[in-house]
Parts: C-alpha cells; structure tokens; sequence
C-alpha cells in the first residue's frame, strides 16, 4: 500500500476519495457560487481547473500542488466550512501557505470545523494519486491509498 508521510497543520483521521488537481487551487473560484448555500453538495466553479470544473468537492480530499488567490481565500475556506460543504481535507506537496492554513485554522477554531491539512508531502504525491483513489489521511501526517 503506497504512503507518503506530511506535515499535519489541522490534523485529523479520514478516509474520503480524492479529487486532484495539477494546476493550484483556487478557492474563490471553485466555492464562490456556492456561498449562498442552500445546497447539499458544492462542486468546483472554477473553470480556469480543467480537472476539478463541475467535480463535487464535499467531503473530498482534495490535492493540488498549490492554492490560488488573493486575500479572499481564507474567508473562503471559513465560508465553505460555515455551510456544511467543505472538503475534507487539503493535501499540499509543498508548504500550505498562510491565507490558506488561516482560513483552514478560523474553520477549526472558530466553528469546530476542521479541514485536514497535511503539507509536506513531496512532488511525487501529485504523481501517485488520481481523482476517486480512496485515501486513508491518518492524524500523524501519514496518506495512504
């Protein structure tokens, strides 16, 4: 069973398909219609993200080598948690950056809402895992599928 080993900034044990993307992530773009709410499911606006555009991302795991945006993009990961649709975990190659980890970190903090997110994981993460692989994201850090 192949494993990569993180570093888990909002720690946590899931197991959920993936939904990848080898372009960044832009969350502004990929949550902004659902913002509303009134929905069960939200699915990737983003048409800029070939890949992930019109995928669901509720209680995916979703992978992508970066993530994307302006100052928005915490208050975006706080929003999408807010509503009960958020992914369930962000895996990242490289360093998680900080608009993103503090939006992940209100989510948490502030409405008992954690997005895992493990960074760290190296290049070869985004090489090894396809959408719809089941991951197994264990509170040490540790993927495996």
């Amino acid at each position: 069973m192949p494993r990569l080993r993180g570093r888990a900034v909002i720690g946590g044990e899931i197991a959920a398909p993936a939904a990848v993307s080898r372009v960044g992530f832009n969350p502004f773009a990929s949550f902004c219609d659902q913002f509303d709410g009134g929905i069960d499911t939200a699915v990737c606006g983003d048409p800029q993200n070939t890949e992930l555009f019109g995928a669901p991302l509720t209680g995916r795991i979703v992978l992508a080598p970066f993530c994307v945006g302006s100052t928005s993009a915490g208050p975006c990961w706080e929003r999408i948690a807010e509503l009960g649709l958020a992914p369930a975990a962000l895996l990242l190659p490289g360093d998680v950056d900080p608009l993103t980890a503090g939006g992940l970190i209100l989510a948490d903090v502030w409405l008992d809402t954690p997005i895992v997110c493990v960074d760290r994981l190296g290049p070869e993460l985004l090489d090894r895992v396809e959408t719809g692989d089941e991951l197994r994201v264990g509170r040490d850090g540790v993927v495996a599928w």
